[in-house]
């Protein structure tokens, strides 16, 4: 007894003739696959963001740097510092743009929190994440 054939629409419009004229011969397109990695990818690179002057927008980039599992650099300050502050945020922009620190094992997030702004004065951001000084980095 002769196994019944597959003769499924399924099957059929999956596989293309070899030759035009050949019915039996057959073959099936599979997908491309892309490679599958758990570990970061070689380019990461630091990632800098915008000045921050409310709490949704820090737990938007606080929930973005922790799900790409890369390291927040949060900067605390206020808008009338002095130069310290300045030095403090060229020191850092330094190393995370032109020098690359943290890159090479996956990169690292930079954001400025600006406590004065009228959004996270209301929203208490300070005493929030317990920041006791200006300049203060997390």
């Amino acid at each position: 007894m002769k196994p019944p054939r597959l003769t499924s629409r399924l099957l059929h419009s999956h596989c293309t003739p070899l030759s035009p004229s050949s019915t039996t011969a057959r073959s099936i397109r599979l997908p491309i696959h892309r490679p599958f990695s758990a570990s970061p990818s070689s380019r990461a690179r630091n990632r800098i963001y915008e000045p921050i002057r409310s709490l949704p927008t820090l737990t938007t980039t606080l929930s973005l740097s922790t799900t790409a599992a890369r390291p927040l650099l949060a900067l605390f300050s206020l808008s009338t510092t002095s130069r310290a502050d300045g030095a403090i945020r060229a020191l850092l922009l330094q190393l995370l743009e032109a020098d690359g620190v943290g890159e090479r094992d996956g990169g690292v997030g930079y954001a400025e929190v600006e406590l004065d702004a009228p959004d996270c004065a209301a929203e208490d951001v300070g005493g929030l994440y317990a920041v006791s000084g200006c300049v203060g980095v997390v």
